[in-house]
């Protein structure tokens, strides 16, 4: 397994990693780590979809301000996503529709996810199925095939070019860069129904639990900073894997 190289990231690998990976963390105690985000599948319109930001907190509402500072899903916004496209892919055009309104929309309205004439990111209240730049995105995707849940990518304003950052929990608009403060994760959770059970316990080697931990994180089935917080906890086996994992990650 250790030295299987990049396991594909189809719906049937990502099953049995999630297996393979909540057998792990039940045998750690660390269920905390775990992450469904990942089995939510290809993001298309209708879902309702969490944004996450670089720094491991959630996109919200603070009064008519967005903020990327919510610790958890239950606090954050909710979006229902918006596209012609059957499948999200690399320049699909998106809309994020406020499943909350910050106050309630003029008829025939609805909120959305925008970009201001100052580059502030705002909820802007626009007529429904209206083609408005300034409230749709391209989707910038790193890789080419369907968008999945928890795949970071890059959110263009249509209308100003701009790229969506974040700086703490500030989020803006201020340029085209395309690097750590502007990725953002587009997460769906999967129904409860499709979240496999953990595999029978198996015996692995420091090596193998490290490549499950790191192919975790990249498919959005281990939490990145939950993962952080236990390798580097005084836990007689986590130096060798923070070791291994590292390597990995370096690689």
């Amino acid at each position: 397994m250790a030295g299987a190289g990049v396991l594909p990231g189809s719906d049937q690998n990502r099953r049995v990693l999630f297996e393979l990976l909540s057998m792990l963390a039940a045998q750690s105690r660390c269920e905390d780590i775990l992450d469904v985000v990942g089995l939510g599948g290809a993001l298309k319109a209708g879902d309702a979809v969490y944004l996450r930001g670089h720094t491991g907190r959630w996109i919200g509402m603070r009064n008519a301000a967005v903020v990327c500072n919510k610790p958890d899903r239950a606090s954050a916004s909710v979006f229902v996503l918006e596209t012609r496209s059957a499948n999200v892919r690399h320049e699909s055009k998106v809309v994020f529709k406020c499943a909350a309104a910050p106050e309630p929309p003029a008829a025939g309205h609805s909120w959305r996810l925008g970009v201001t004439p100052t580059f502030d990111v705002r909820p802007l209240q626009r007529p429904d199925g209206a083609k408005d730049a300034d409230s749709s995105f391209f989707v910038l995707s790193m890789s080419v095939g369907p968008v999945s849940s928890g795949i970071p990518v890059y959110l263009k304003c249509v209308g100003s070019g701009r790229t969506i950052d974040i700086d703490g929990d500030v989020v803006r608009a201020r340029g085209q860069e395309q690097g750590t403060h502007q990725r953002i994760c587009i997460e769906k959770l999967p129904p409860e129904s499709e979240i496999p059970a953990a595999c029978p316990d198996t015996e692995l080697s420091a090596q193998e639990k490290a490549w499950l931990f790191r192919r975790g994180v990249q498919l959005a089935l281990v939490d990145k900073q939950q993962i952080a917080k236990l390798l580097s906890s005084h836990r007689p086996t986590c130096r060798e894997l923070l070791k291994i994992y590292t390597r990995l990650w370096e690689a």
